[in-house]
């Protein structure tokens, strides 16, 4: 995962939003549960400016290791007579759709092999940003597996509900799904976002999709009959949690499709599962 939030502002006609690391720990813990983890961003918020922008771009995009990426930026955009812009820390420096895409475009070249990106701008008029980025990456010819989804539409953004959006859609809508490709993410999420949209600018391949870390979290069930499972699940050894794990994947290659397969690998669950689910309020 590739973050930026940018919550400090120079700029007197824009207000500073504190409230961008939070939202940022929601979206980080979601895809934390498909094993993204984010890239260390080292520099303070004021200091988030044009050039640090441009220097983490520039990393990721020189990073020759086949890694699937989500990107996500937060913060204040706008919408003016030359398109739309993503604002940086700087008074007078902004983000174009633009750069983003010949960031897209270098990313897609640098790799050893195909990866897709999760473009996510959560920011005004992002809708806007991510039509224009699209625009541009299809003057590049070239397949570069890209999803840019924008949050907001013609007005302002509300900084937390793609969090909520994005909370709903994997832990109950997709709850039952162990990969969930990116196309169908990004329709599920423009359905519960108003004035949302996506843009693939070059198509994607089947690959295309987020696989979760935890096979035993796609299992179909009752809400607080998953909630326990997870919660007793986590307090075993790490052992204990290898030795499940193997079980729930032994059982989704062999397509069971239902709960019953969580009391199949006989010792752990029976001896370690079973107590914790019953007090987390499962079993009785």
């Amino acid at each position: 995962m590739l973050s930026f939030a940018i919550g400090e502002y120079a700029r007197e006609d824009k207000a500073d939003l504190p409230q961008v690391e939070a939202e940022l720990a929601r979206v980080q813990k979601v895809f934390a549960l498909f094993g993204m983890a984010d890239e260390t961003w080292d520099v303070p918020m004021a200091g988030r400016g044009h050039a640090a922008v441009t220097e983490r771009l520039e990393k990721w995009c020189q990073d020759e290791k086949a890694r699937d990426t989500v990107l996500y930026w937060i913060g204040h955009g706008e919408l003016t007579d030359r398109g739309a812009r993503l604002l940086t820390s700087d008074a007078t420096s902004s983000i174009r759709p633009a750069d983003l895409a010949e960031a897209l475009g270098d990313r897609a070249y640098a790799a050893p092999e195909p990866v897709w990106t999760f473009a996510v701008v959560d920011a005004c008029h992002s809708k806007t940003f991510v039509e224009q980025a699209g625009s541009a990456l299809r003057t590049d010819e070239g397949q570069h597996h890209v999803v840019l989804f924008g949050v907001s539409g013609t007005g302002t953004t509300r900084l937390g509900e793609f969090g909520t959006a994005l909370e709903r859609v994997v832990g109950t809508d997709f709850r039952g799904r162990a990969t969930i490709p990116l196309r169908d993410l990004a329709v599920r999420l423009r359905e519960l976002l108003h004035g949302s949209d996506f843009s693939e600018p070059s198509g994607l391949s089947p690959r295309a999709r987020l696989v979760r870390r935890d096979p035993w979290l796609s299992v179909r069930g009752p809400l607080d009959m998953m909630d326990g499972l997870d919660a007793a699940l986590r307090r075993l050894a790490p052992d204990r949690i290898q030795e499940f794990t193997e079980s729930a994947r032994h059982a989704r290659d062999a397509q069971l499709g239902d709960v019953t397969w969580h009391f199949q690998s006989g010792r752990v669950n029976r001896q370690h599962v079973l107590p914790g689910a019953a007090g987390g309020g499962i079993g009785s």
